[in-house]
């Protein structure tokens, strides 16, 4: 039973190894002449989307950090009061 184990999973490694090279989408030649250009106004307000998009994922974050360390302080409180008790 061990050496039949062995025989697939040995098959199964070499069968793998043989398979087609991956490749990168971001490398062919097609995608990157179909890029736009770095002043387009397209390009642009995409660009500016995104930071917007970014800046109030940010402020979220930042909110939820800030909740976040409020709960630990408090937490902290809680355990220090039932040690004295």
């Amino acid at each position: 039973m061990k050496k039949t184990s062995f025989i697939i999973l040995a098959a199964a490694m070499i069968l793998l190894n043989q398979t087609a090279p991956l490749i990168s989408q971001s490398l062919q030649p097609d995608k990157i002449a179909n890029k736009p250009a770095d002043n387009s106004p397209v390009y642009l307000a995409a660009i500016k989307a995104m930071q917007a998009s970014n800046q109030q994922l940010i402020e979220k974050q930042e909110k939820t950090l800030i909740q976040l360390d409020n709960l630990q302080k408090e937490s902290d409180q809680i355990r220090i009061l039932a040690r004295r008790s």
